[in-house]
């Protein structure tokens, strides 16, 4: 979903006839939809804010509690974001010929050659987890092993410097 930025002078000028687009009636009719301008805003501001809240879920919030409880660092930091980076498949035809894949193989020759699997074809990591640069290699195997401990067994993770 796409939400515009309402120009409201071009607006005006675009709706309004030729011969009304005098200063005094675009400064009216500014002045009419202004009220309509702050709700626009305010709900703009509202989208915002709500969609930075649904980013987060109770995991989330819960992990990164315990993570800034029991691992103090220098900057006290530690962010878990959720991701979902892919590995793009690699495919070596062109769309246009839509022709479905033909494996000729004889017995003297060898199996054929697959060049992904689809093993490659999966997230990397399911979510991410962000701590300071200045962080040690001793606080970062604490982490791994905290985090291990409480992500669900089919997550997956990385973590990385902020």
């Amino acid at each position: 979903m796409k939400i515009v930025q309402i120009q409201i002078v071009k607006l005006i000028l675009r709706l309004l006839p030729v011969d009304l687009q005098q200063v005094k009636v675009i400064s009216f009719v500014t002045a009419l939809l202004q009220p309509f301008l702050t709700v626009h805003f305010a709900f703009l501001a509202y989208l915002e804010d709500s969609n930075a809240r649904a980013k987060l879920n109770g995991q989330t919030l819960i992990l990164e509690n315990l993570l800034s409880r029991r691992i103090v660092t220098a900057s006290g930091l530690i962010r878990v974001v959720n991701s979902s980076l892919r590995l793009d498949a690699v495919y070596l035809f062109n769309r246009v010929e839509l022709q479905p894949e033909v494996w000729l193989n004889d017995e003297s020759e060898a199996d054929p050659l697959f060049l992904s699997s689809a093993d490659e074809d999966r997230l990397l990591y399911d979510f991410l987890v962000q701590v300071p640069v200045t962080t040690t290699n001793q606080e970062r195997i604490r982490i791994k092993a905290l985090v291990d401990k409480y992500k669900l067994a089919t997550k997956t993770f990385e973590v990385q410097n902020l």
